[in-house]
């Protein structure tokens, strides 16, 4: 298996908000380097002109409201390479945000997915998706035009699969010889609603390579008072409730808790921390380039993000690769890579009392516990670098057996 085609609805561009995962762009740029030719379908959904013209004063409380980044202008069709990543953006009209496309639109992104791929003398070996919508019908159409094993990935718990697909569901599901699951969270809420029982895997992300493998720096933990929280600064991420609990924990003892990343949230933490007495103690530092956050994570001593919802969560990982102490969300995307009190501590998501309760904990805690909480946070780290994960999940792909199909 040489040649991969991977449907995607987010994948990194220059026009494209800095905010999107490029979450698929870092395993294909893996495969690329691993040997394999790597054609990416970005099926982006565009809306009538007028719902942008609309969103557009709004941006910033509509990212916050549906916990992701609103474009506020259509995305044109176009071609690109990114680090030897063969891309094609179709972009898919429709008039309703989370609803099904209609069958013109998908008969009309299937017949460019072909035209491309003629285009490009590609003939799959095999076609991986992530996200459900419009995917799961493409895979359909292509995998009997290719007659070539498929997988989805799922990034939340198929909860759209019967509202959208409703009595079609169960025919796409057919045209699917393999799921992805990007957490244990993920997979256990789809299979408490679903009897699909296929090949299935986890899909871990992983940090790059360079940055786990040359890092020697082992921590002293001579004192805890640094904390930091790096994402998008929306409410169901609750930033601001960090505020409470490590004031609540620190009262008037010396402290200090950075911020890193933009959104509507930003008011509610500032606030919070006027209302603690303590707003010098609290740094917005805005969006930084992943190298410049790397920096940062090494110079606090305790990441904290405790959202909901929460797919996956790469900058755990990221946290966990500089011996931070992490704090994480329970069963959510990092519940069972992190284990509690192993290399890390799992937290409900948004529960203050809880959050301030593990803070406490952890300031109790002697050297040589913190030290080993973070030397097996690192070497948890050392076990999803970019590298491994994507030969990890290509090698799930191969051993779909054929016959079975």
């Amino acid at each position: 298996m040489k040649n991969i085609l991977l449907l995607t609805p987010i994948y990194p561009a220059a026009d494209i908000p800095k905010a999107n995962t490029p979450v698929v762009h870092y395993f294909a740029k893996e495969w690329v380097k691993m040997g394999y030719k790597v054609v990416v379908i970005n099926y982006v959904v565009n809306f009538p002109d007028l719902f942008y013209r609309i969103c557009r004063p709004f941006e910033m409380q509509l990212t916050s409201f549906f916990s992701s980044t609103i474009r506020t202008k259509p995305a044109s069709e176009i071609k690109y390479n990114i680090d030897g990543v063969i891309v094609k953006r179709i972009p898919m009209l429709k008039f309703i945000p989370h609803s099904k496309y209609s069958n013109s639109v998908i008969k009309q992104a299937f017949k460019k997915t072909l035209m491309f791929c003629k285009e490009q003398q590609f003939q799959p070996d095999c076609i991986l998706a992530h996200w459900l919508n419009p995917q799961i019908q493409l895979i359909q159409l292509l995998k009997h035009k290719y007659q070539v094993p498929s997988c989805l990935v799922f990034h939340d718990s198929g909860r759209d699969l019967k509202s959208i697909f409703k009595n079609k569901a169960d025919e796409y599901m057919n045209s699917v010889d393999a799921i992805g699951f990007r957490s244990e969270a993920i997979k256990k809420k789809f299979e408490k609603s679903f009897n699909y029982r296929k090949p299935n895997f986890y899909c871990y992300s992983g940090i790059p390579d360079d940055y786990i493998l040359n890092y020697n720096y082992h921590r002293s933990f001579s004192i805890i008072n640094s904390f930091i929280f790096v994402g998008t600064l929306i409410r169901r991420k609750y930033p601001a409730e960090i505020v409470t609990a490590v004031s609540k924990s620190f009262k008037n003892e010396k402290y200090q808790i950075s911020f890193i990343g933009t959104g509507a949230e930003d008011k509610n933490i500032l606030k919070y921390a006027k209302k603690s007495g303590h707003l010098e103690r609290v740094s917005l530092l805005g969006r930084m380039y992943r190298d410049q956050v790397f920096r940062q994570l090494k110079q606090h001593d305790v990441f904290i993000m405790i959202s909901k919802n929460e797919t996956y969560g790469l900058v755990y990982l990221e946290a966990m690769a500089v011996g931070c102490i992490t704090i994480a969300s329970k069963n959510q995307g990092f519940d069972g890579i992190i284990k509690n009190g192993i290399n890390g501590f799992l937290c409900e998501a948004g529960n203050v009392k809880e959050l301030t309760s593990i803070i406490n904990e952890i300031r109790l805690l002697d050297v040589d516990k913190l030290k080993d909480i973070s030397n097996a946070a690192i070497k948890t780290a050392r076990q999803l670098t970019d590298s491994k994960v994507a030969e990890n999940y290509i090698k799930e792909i191969e051993n779909i057996n054929l016959k079975s199909l």
